[in-house]
């Protein structure tokens, strides 16, 4: 239980209705017109942000290397509910400020392929095939 609460994943309350204590999980809820249609601007909104910038320059400063490439697993918290899974189209514009990656990666828990931004341009990758268990 305490785990419970110290991870936000809940709150406690009293209930009017029984003896006792029940517990009700977080949500969220949000417009989901208020969230950019384009998933690049969501992508640009995350460039500011201190934990993403810290990976975009570790990415810039690797030495001896052919390409850069930044994977990416945006959290629940910072993805907005329409890409909640992988059914909206394909991005159009490029995303500001990640011109020294040449690749970005995405991939959602909630998805069921990668989205990847390279080449100035967007395109889904399904997952690869897992090999049968024989093969392994």
């Amino acid at each position: 239980m305490n785990t419970f609460l110290a991870n936000g994943t809940g709150t406690l309350r009293r209930s009017l209705f029984s003896a006792g204590v029940a517990v009700y999980p977080s949500i969220r809820s949000e417009f989901l017109d208020s969230a950019p249609a384009d998933f690049s601007k969501v992508v640009e909104s995350w460039h500011g942000q201190a934990h993403i910038a810290s990976h975009i320059e570790k990415v810039r400063k690797t030495s001896d290397v052919s390409e850069r490439h930044l994977f990416l697993v945006p959290l629940d918290e910072v993805l907005p509910g329409r890409f909640f899974t992988d059914d909206f189209e394909t991005p159009q514009l490029p995303p500001q400020g990640f011109d020294d990656i040449d690749a970005l990666w995405f991939w959602s828990n909630y998805w069921h392929r990668f989205l990847l931004f390279r080449d100035r341009s967007w395109r889904w990758l399904n997952f690869p095939e897992t090999p049968p268990e024989s093969s392994r």
